[in-house]
């Protein structure tokens, strides 16, 4: 069987997600940097939506952060990240799904958008009002959002 590869953009949170997940199973994997905004035709083939990440596991290629984690916990399930009772199980969605559209809407687009994929696709120069609001906002994210979660129930961040 061959070494999964994960084509991703490292300061993507979603892509970051999935190499989380994939470290916690201890699972290598082959990282292959991914200028998705590029639209290339092979990045195109991989996942037609044009986004990262994209993991090829099995033959297969993979997108989606949430239903990539899902098939690793389905297919690894040990250590499990996403607990079995149904009801903690919906928390973790719930909660995995409100970080990733929050940290996106409030940190990524501010700060990533403006500071690196403007520069990178020349595309003007970043907003300063932008990069002040996704600074100041990944801090009460991040931190203080991330710290309750981990330490109120228990559970694993890495989802």
């Amino acid at each position: 069987m061959s070494t999964p590869r994960l084509y991703h953009f490292s300061l993507s949170p979603f892509c970051r997600k999935v190499r989380l997940v994939l470290a916690e199973k201890k699972i290598e994997v082959e990282l292959v940097e991914e200028r998705y905004w590029e639209a290339t035709p092979d990045h195109l083939r991989r996942n037609p939506s044009g986004k990262v990440p994209v993991l090829k596991m099995d033959g297969v290629f993979l997108s989606e952060s949430h239903a990539i984690c899902e098939y690793l916990e389905e297919k690894y399930p040990e250590p499990e990240l996403i607990p079995h009772e149904i009801k903690a199980r919906a928390e973790v969605r719930r909660l995995c799904f409100w970080f990733d559209d929050k940290f996106h809407h409030d940190v990524t687009k501010n700060l990533v958008y403006e500071r690196v994929n403007k520069k990178l696709m020349r595309a003007g120069y970043p907003d300063g009002r932008a990069v002040k609001t996704g600074a100041t906002q990944i801090s009460s994210i991040s931190i203080t959002w991330h710290g309750c979660w981990t330490t109120a129930a228990g559970w694993r961040a890495t989802v």
